[in-house]
């Protein structure tokens, strides 16, 4: 559940060198709300686009993902498009952003970071889908499987079991084999 949050102001005196004018500085943007919720989306073709889209508690500036291939850095920048909307449930604002990737090699392994100014980067990675139906290809995909616990006035769906859908879909056991032809 996002809660709003504010930014946090910080005093920045002026720097004063003997014999040197003064120099304005420009604070940094602490307190800027974390990416959150990260989650990564195939497009239409597998094999060359994904969306990878997030959220924060609270509006942010420059909201981005850098992109590039494992071992070798993170050589590509690409803006996300924001998106605001109220939870109908909550009534609190909701702030996305979303960043959609075209042109990918198919089966490359891809290394990602999602990060706005003055907030940490987070990590992620992902695999593009082989050409056309050159071979297998596993992937996990569910949908909004309600909260765990009822939110606001308690009108949503909400049910104990859906706090362990998440941890399950991360254990290696959990993965559906892919069918045998």
């Amino acid at each position: 559940m996002l809660s709003t949050a504010g930014l946090a102001a910080v005093a920045v005196p002026l720097v004063r060198v003997k014999g040197a004018p003064a120099l304005i500085r420009q604070p940094d943007a602490v307190g800027a709300p974390r990416p959150q919720q990260v989650h990564v989306q195939f497009g239409a073709n597998a094999a060359s686009q994904v969306a990878v889209s997030w959220a924060a508690a609270a509006a942010v500036s420059r909201p981005r993902l850098r992109l590039g291939r494992d071992g070798r850095g993170h050589g590509d920048e690409i803006p996300a498009e924001g998106r605001i909307y109220t939870d109908a449930l909550t009534g609190e604002t909701v702030w996305t952003y979303h960043a959609s990737l075209h042109d990918l090699q198919p089966d490359t392994h891809y290394v990602y970071e999602v990060v706005n100014d003055g907030a940490a980067p987070v990590a992620g990675m992902f695999r593009t889908g082989p050409q056309g139906r050159s071979r297998g290809f596993r992937f996990t995909s569910f949908g909004d499987q309600a909260i765990p616990a009822p939110v606001g006035l308690g009108l949503g769906p909400n049910t104990p079991n859906a706090g362990f859908i998440v941890p399950a879909g991360r254990e290696p056991r959990s993965a559906i084999p892919p069918v045998q032809r």
